[in-house]
């Protein structure tokens, strides 16, 4: 068995969207039967996880019809860029009837930092307000009748 000594104080992480952090501790191992030691220098490099935010949107069923979801991308990262950024989706779209009840919709999105492999989770909502319910008509007026119309 071993024992190991750190000269360690806690680990530094970066904020999210931050810089990489670089941490460099000492270690002596020493052979608990022989006492022999060995002494080693460690770098731990820490990167940042991507800065995301969840965010909720309201619409009305005739907006939400062409609906795709990637277009939300831009709205979860905080700087609003997504170059160097991939993301999964997790939800499905549901449009109410028309005059029917709003839907909410859930969405869960994981944003992976390509070059690092870092990720975040966001959660998105988006409420959808169904079209108001009307119907094409034809009326018949007299002259007398309609000209107060409003």
């Amino acid at each position: 068995d071993y024992n190991f000594n750190w000269n360690a104080s806690s680990l530094n992480i970066p904020e999210d969207g931050g810089l990489q952090t670089t941490n460099e501790f000492d270690v002596v191992v020493t052979h608990e039967a022989t006492g022999c030691t060995s002494e080693a220098h460690v770098i731990i490099y820490v990167n940042p996880d991507p800065e995301v935010k969840d965010v909720e949107f309201t619409y009305c069923a005739d907006e939400a019809s062409d609906f795709d979801i990637t277009s939300f991308n831009d709205d979860v990262m905080v700087s609003g860029n997504t170059e160097g950024y991939s993301f999964a989706w997790i939800g499905e779209m549901t449009i109410p009837e028309v005059g029917g009840p709003q839907t909410i919709n859930e969405f869960d999105v994981v944003v992976t930092h390509e070059a690092t492999g870092c990720t975040s989770e966001a959660h998105v909502t988006i409420n959808v307000n169904p079209d108001p319910e009307v119907k094409d008509m034809e009326v018949t007026y007299c002259a007398d009748e309609a000209a107060n119309f409003e």
